[in-house]
C-alpha cells in the first residue's frame, strides 16, 4: 500500500463516498475506483462493502486502515524532519506526565537551553497514557511517564531511570489507626489509581470509606488536614515531611512504580534527542 492509497482508504472510511473523497483529495472517481481495485486485488480480500449508497470497510479493510494512518504519520513525519533538516526551525518537543513534568523534567530542560539557545523547544503535561500516544502518533520526540510497569508498546522503547517511590500519607494520628480514616484516591484517569488499586489488593487493606478526587494537590490538603489518608507519591510530600505536617508508611506489599524515558523506534531520532538520551542514561544530566 502506497501513500495514495493510504489517503484513500483513510478518506473513504470518514466519507463513505467515492464522489467526496475525490473532491478531497483532486483527483477524478475513475481514479479513486483504480486504487480501490487495485488494493483488494493486492491483498487477495475484500476491503470495501457497497452498503444502502454507502461505502464501508470490510473487518479487513479496518484492519488495514490502523496501518494507513502508520504510513500517512510517518511520510508527514519525514518531510517535517527533511524540511528543517538544519534543525534550527523545528521545536524539539517533549512531554512529561505530572510527576517526572513537574519534579525531574527542569534539569533536562535547563540543560537544552543552555546547549541549545537557538532551537525552540515545546513541553507537554498530560496523563501518562495520553504521553504515550503522542510518541506513537509522532507528535512529540520524548516522553517521560511515571508508570507501574514499563510501558507495552511495539512501536515505543522505553529506559526506567530510577524508582518513583508510593507511600501511604497521612497525619500521625490517622496513621496510627488506618482501619477508621476515610481513604482518598486519584480518579481512574490518574496512574496513581492503578497503583493504588494494586496496592489494595496485595495488602489486602479495605478502607471504610473510599473518596475519590482528581487532584493530587487538593488530595495531599486533606490528608493534611487529618481528614483520612492517601496513597502518594513521596516526592511529592518531601517538605511536609520535613516540616512534620505529614508522615507516611512505605508499601512494601507491592512493587513500586518507575520513571521511564520514552521514544518512539520507528521515528528519526535528532543528533539532539541521541545526546540527551546518552547525557541521561549515563547520569550526566541529574533527574534526582
Amino acid at each position: 500500500m502506497n501513500e495514495k492509497q493510504a489517503e484513500i482508504l483513510i478518506s473513504i472510511n470518514e466519507t463513505k463516498n467515492i464522489t467526496e473523497t475525490a473532491r478531497i483529495l483532486k483527483l477524478t472517481q475513475p481514479t479513486i475506483s483504480f486504487h480501490m481495485k487495485n488494493m483488494e486485488k493486492e491483498y487477495g480480500m475484500k476491503l470495501f462493502i457497497h452498503a444502502s449508497g454507502k461505502i464501508i470497510l470490510s473487518e479487513n479493510g479496518e484492519i488495514l486502515l490502523h496501518y494507513a494512518k502508520r504510513i500517512i504519520r510517518l511520510s508527514q513525519d519525514a518531510r517535517n524532519v527533511l524540511e528543517s533538516y538544519n534543525f534550527k526551525s523545528r521545536p524539539l518537543k517533549i512531554g512529561a506526565s505530572l510527576i517526572p513534568g513537574k519534579y525531574y523534567l527542569s534539569e533536562i530542560i535547563g540543560e537544552l537551553i543552555h546547549e541549545y539557545p537557538q532551537n525552540p523547544l515545546s513541553v507537554s503535561i498530560h496523563p501518562a497514557a495520553t504521553i504515550l500516544t503522542m510518541l506513537e502518533q509522532l507528535e512529540i520526540d520524548l516522553g517521560f511517564v511515571s508508570m507501574n510497569h514499563e510501558p507495552d508498546n511495539e512501536h515505543l522503547q522505553s529506559i526506567a531511570l530510577r524508582q518513583d517511590l508510593m507511600v501511604l500519607a497521612g497525619s500521625q494520628e490517622c496513621l496510627k489507626q488506618i482501619n477508621a480514616q476515610c481513604f482518598f484516591m486519584h480518579d481512574q484517569q490518574s496512574s496513581t489509581y492503578e497503583f493504588t488499586r494494586s496496592w489494595l489488593k496485595s495488602s489486602g487493606f479495605e478502607p471504610y470509606k473510599i473518596i475519590e478526587v482528581n487532584s493530587s494537590e487538593v488530595i495531599k490538603t486533606l490528608v493534611k488536614k487529618g481528614l483520612g489518608i492517601a496513597v502518594l507519591p513521596k516526592i511529592t510530600i518531601l517538605n511536609e515531611i520535613q516540616t512534620g505536617s505529614l508522615y507516611f508508611k512505605e508499601l512494601d506489599e507491592v512493587k513500586q512504580r518507575s520513571i521511564y524515558l520514552v521514544y518512539n523506534k520507528e521515528r528519526y531520532m535528532l543528533p539532539i534527542i541521541k545526546t540527551l538520551i546518552r547525557q541521561i542514561t549515563q547520569n550526566e544530566i541529574s533527574i534526582c
